[in-house]
């Protein structure tokens, strides 16, 4: 996805990239079973799932076995696809053992195809393996499943580590060390709270965040470890079974990883800080982070809550018939933002430094 170099003041058709403002045009079950079908050899009965950009499907075949086709948006690139693939191959290679999607090949041998469905422009089609768990969101969160997050994150960190890509660089609306890019958005805040709130987070970036930013290590990252991107064995919450959609890696600062990874853990309870403290303390028994890295977590964790609500309001304003699903988590980020403002940052800083050294 391409953001342009300069959008101040520019309207957010401009501003975030062409692929989240481009509806993807409807794929039939019928067609994703022809897919399997003929590119696969595979006789399949498939289920839609609920995608924001993609069109997906689950598809279970004569023996049980269960995959999930994908089928891309057709303003996404190409090569951004292949980033995707390339890095789930990457990390099947390098740490076998974590719970990752592996991309099934054609009859062919390939792993993605270029296929143009009905009326539709060519789209990159890909067949993963379909990984078996209880989403997270719908389990009682625990202090020992969020250091398990922790830990996951950074071993996923630590196998993408090495991995480089022509595409890695793209840019993203949803990559947070350009978050002043989204300024504009704010025109679409209507409460005065919440306009208090976004000024003030955009202030600390503008001011505190990106200037430090290019000093800090780099590296192709999941970027997006929400509590929707993640599978649990549903006998034992605490043990993670799948980590999904990788629609936004991207090369971006490892801290960011860590802090929109922690976004999603702040605590309902009088201690807001508690879930992000015990993700970001399990991450670092894994990946150290170096204190510069540390001194912008709370800043940057609340980055993220501020992007996910300018960036959700403002696509379900455009697409009011799917606003449920894009804005699951806008209310949580907005009250998050709303607590954190309360505490000092030298207070939240302190919180979330954990094993630094």
């Amino acid at each position: 996805m391409t953001l342009i170099a300069n959008p101040v003041g520019l309207p957010p058709d401009r501003i975030l990239s062409s692929m989240l403002s481009t509806p993807s045009p409807r794929v039939s079950d019928a067609e994703a079973n022809e897919i399997a079908r003929r590119h696969y050899g595979l006789e399949t009965s498939a289920k839609r799932l609920a995608s924001e950009r993609d069109e997906m499907f689950r598809l279970r075949d004569a023996k049980g076995i269960e995959y999930l086709l994908k089928i891309t948006n057709p303003a996404e690139p190409p090569e951004v696809t292949h980033l995707q693939t390339a890095a789930l191959q990457w990390i099947a290679d390098t740490d076998s053992q974590l719970p990752v999607q592996r991309p099934q090949k054609t009859g062919d041998g390939a792993t993605e195809l270029r296929l143009a469905i009905g009326a539709s422009e060519p789209r990159t089609v890909r067949l993963l393996s379909f990984l078996q768990g209880q989403p997270l969101h719908e389990t009682q969160r625990t202090r020992a499943q969020r250091r398990a997050l922790g830990r996951m994150l950074a071993r996923l960190g630590q196998a993408l580590a090495a991995f480089r890509h022509p595409s890695e660089g793209h840019e993203l609306g949803w990559d947070i060390a350009h978050a002043h890019r989204l300024k504009p958005l704010m025109a679409h805040v209507r409460r005065r709270e919440q306009l208090d709130l976004g000024q003030a987070v955009f202030r600390r970036f503008e001011t505190k965040v990106r200037p430090s930013l290019p000093g800090l290590r780099a590296q192709v990252v999941h970027n997006d470890l929400n509590a929707y991107n993640v599978l649990v064995d549903p006998t034992d919450p605490e043990r993670i079974t799948g980590v999904l959609d990788f629609g936004d890696i991207v090369r971006t600062q490892l801290v960011n990883d860590v802090a929109i990874g922690a976004a999603y853990h702040l605590s309902a309870s009088a201690d807001v800080l508690e879930g992000p403290g015990d993700f970001t303390d399990a991450y670092q028994e894994v990946t150290p982070l170096a204190p510069e890295e540390t001194e912008l977590l709370p800043d940057l964790i609340a980055t993220r809550l501020l992007v996910t609500v300018l960036i959700t309001g403002w696509r379900a304003e455009r697409y009011p018939e799917n606003r449920d699903y894009i804005l699951k988590n806008t209310a949580l980020a907005w009250d998050g933002l709303d607590r954190l403002a309360h505490i000092a940052p030298e207070i939240a800083r302190d919180r979330l430094r954990g094993n630094t050294r």
